[in-house]
């Protein structure tokens, strides 16, 4: 490990010492015409980190710098709260896409702050994202919690708080979905691969993705059940194998139905928010049009924020019992049918 952490720091050197040669070799040849600008090239706010994920943050650096994209801060951040603002407003201004990896610590305080770096540059960012032109992508490790009862807190405040994930692309678990991720943010629109649409032969079954939680499948069954005898093609996400392929299959569902079903049951209400969010970025990953048909299912419940559940973009189905009655969802079968037709 040593070992690979001094080739790092070398290679670190290395690209450095590259990089002032040119610039020395530019400012001796002035009378040369200066090469093209690279059209693809992006400004990265890529947030520092604690110790734990320092590592992870000097690969996805190195990376971004080999590709040809200009990532900022350039240089530490500062110990005052205020001269970190200035810092961080200042190159937030010239960036288009902020990345931050949360780990398991909290992380260094400035004097005069209650919040740690990480967590200052998670809010700053969420206030620059009230505008038109930063894409932010936040990642945290997935399973135990972290031993700083003030991590948990900040952890479970950027799932649950709509003014900290605005705009956001939370990823849990395995870094590498992180990556792809960006990739795909990062590619050359020429570079893209052209999405799948979704079934549109007449003789095919409608399409329809039910997201659930892992915990809700075996009391989803039976809607799930019915649903298939209707006739519809039911699909769920994928609960084995690791991250990144559930996280393909994800996408790929995103990109093929023609309807979604978000089950509401075990899991948070931040959960649900972050799945509808999901569907507004469908486009985005080359759907050629929007799911047109969306709803929540919620499971019955004693939770007052459960029953309260509303939303404008997604209808929303209520389980009053405990046992399901195939009449709460005719009408939203009905829509998919239609949806298929119209495709």
């Amino acid at each position: 490990m040593l070992k690979q952490r001094f080739f790092e720091r070398v290679y670190d050197l290395a690209y450095d010492g590259c990089q002032v040669l040119s610039l020395l070799k530019q400012v001796r040849a002035r009378d040369v015409p200066a090469a093209a600008p690279n059209p693809h090239r992006r400004w990265i706010y890529l947030a520092t980190t604690t110790s734990d994920v320092a590592d992870e943050r000097d690969r996805i650096k190195r990376e971004l710098l080999e590709r040809g994209h200009v990532v900022l801060p350039e240089a530490p951040l500062p110990m005052l709260s205020r001269d970190v603002e200035t810092m961080v407003r200042d190159c937030l201004a010239k960036c288009t896409i902020a990345i931050h990896l949360l780990g398991q610590r909290y992380g260094v305080t400035p004097e005069d702050s209650s919040e740690s770096i990480p967590a200052l540059q998670v809010r700053l960012t969420a206030d620059r994202a009230l505008g038109p032109d930063l894409q932010r992508l936040i990642w945290m490790p997935g399973g135990g919690e972290s031993p700083d009862e003030r991590q948990r807190a900040f952890i479970l405040r950027v799932q649950e708080d709509p003014a900290l994930h605005h705009r956001a692309e939370v990823i849990e678990g395995n870094l590498n979905l992180l990556k792809k991720d960006l990739i795909r943010r990062l590619a050359p629109p020429e570079e893209e691969p052209k999405a799948a649409a979704p079934e549109k032969s007449p003789g095919g079954a409608p399409k329809l993705y039910l997201i659930c939680d892992p915990k809700d499948e075996p009391a989803l069954e039976a809607l799930e059940d019915y649903l298939f005898a209707q006739g519809l093609e039911v699909s769920l996400p994928a609960f084995d194998g690791d991250d990144a392929d559930a996280a393909a299959l994800h996408q790929d569902n995103l990109l093929t139905c023609n309807a979604v079903l978000v089950y509401y049951g075990a899991a948070p209400k931040a959960w649900v928010d972050i799945k509808l969010r999901e569907l507004l970025k469908a486009t985005g990953y080359g759907r050629e049009a929007p799911i047109g048909v969306q709803a929540v299912y919620v499971a019955p419940t004693d939770d007052r924020r459960r029953e309260r559940f509303r939303s404008h973009q997604a209808g929303v189905i209520r389980q009053p019992g405990e046992g399901f009655e195939p009449a709460l969802v005719e009408e939203f079968v009905e829509a998919v049918r239609q949806s298929k037709d119209e495709g």
